[in-house]
């Protein structure tokens, strides 16, 4: 049997693709995304702020995307300031033009 190696390439990328999309499954971290989209960027308390939740919650979500690739971080001071990582995003949706075009190899 052969291996589609194309298949393989994908592999890693979808495993990439796939913690992106689990992490962004969830209501908080929906709202998060919604607020850094909207703002730019924001501190961990000001998120908590604004969503009306605790800091210990907010911090656990942001953890999460952040592990995800979703959010990055830039320290300014003794201030950490989340943003939204386009490049991460961008490569999921590269990813998902590239397996909607995606064509298995026939074995004859």
């Amino acid at each position: 049997m052969a291996i589609d190696t194309e298949t393989l390439i994908y592999e890693d990328e979808i495993k990439k693709a796939s913690k992106v999309l689990r992490a962004l499954n969830h209501p908080l971290r929906k709202k998060i995304v919604l607020l850094l989209e909207r703002y730019k960027e924001l501190t961990v308390t000001e998120i908590y702020l604004k969503m009306r939740i605790e800091q210990s919650i907010a911090s656990h979500h942001i953890g999460i995307l952040r592990e995800a690739g979703v959010l990055a971080n830039e320290r300014k001071g003794k201030t950490v300031r989340y943003f939204i990582d386009g490049k991460r995003l961008a490569q999921v949706n590269i990813l998902a033009a590239k397996l909607a075009d995606y064509k298995p190899q026939q074995n004859n």
